[in-house]
């Protein structure tokens, strides 16, 4: 998974994307091409914006726990009533099953602090499925589509 984590660049992003499609929508005629128009100018800063943010993207890898410790740490961070305490347990089981970049759970801490509420979603989603989805083996129908083009060409 590939995370921004500038969120100055994230948030102007925003910005500029509500200020874009306010302008089309109070203008409508305005011409986005030409460079002095305020749609050309909003757009090419986003663009701008939208290259920065793909070079400062982060990428996490995650890995399962065995299922004896994933049930560990759930139980640790589940009151009396089945109730599970979201936060605690959500930086554990990231700091856990993070393997690029690995983090403690003072690190994971830190890093909740200053991501994104929707980041921070995408996080400990992808660390959920991770723990607790199955196990599919991913299929490229373009490399298959290839393979078998070239194995019917070689008979």
């Amino acid at each position: 998974m590939l995370l921004c984590l500038r969120g100055d660049l994230v948030a102007e992003h925003e910005q500029l994307a509500t200020e874009l499609a306010e302008v089309v929508k109070t203008d409508p005629g305005e011409e986005a091409s030409l460079a002095g128009s305020t749609t050309g100018v909003l757009a090419a800063r986003i663009r701008d914006l939208e290259s920065q943010i793909r070079e400062d993207r982060v990428e996490f890898r995650f890995r399962a726990l065995p299922r004896a410790r994933f049930v560990a740490l759930k139980a640790k961070h589940t009151r009396g009533d089945d109730d599970l305490e979201l936060n605690p347990f959500f930086t554990e089981l990231l700091a856990a099953s993070l393997t690029s970049p690995a983090a403690t759970v003072d690190e994971v801490q830190r890093l909740a602090n200053t991501v994104s509420a929707g980041q921070w979603d995408q996080l400990t989603g992808a660390a959920w499925r991770v723990n607790t989805g199955g196990v599919d083996v991913p299929f490229s129908r373009t490399a298959s589509v290839i393979l078998r083009t070239e194995d019917s060409s070689t008979n």
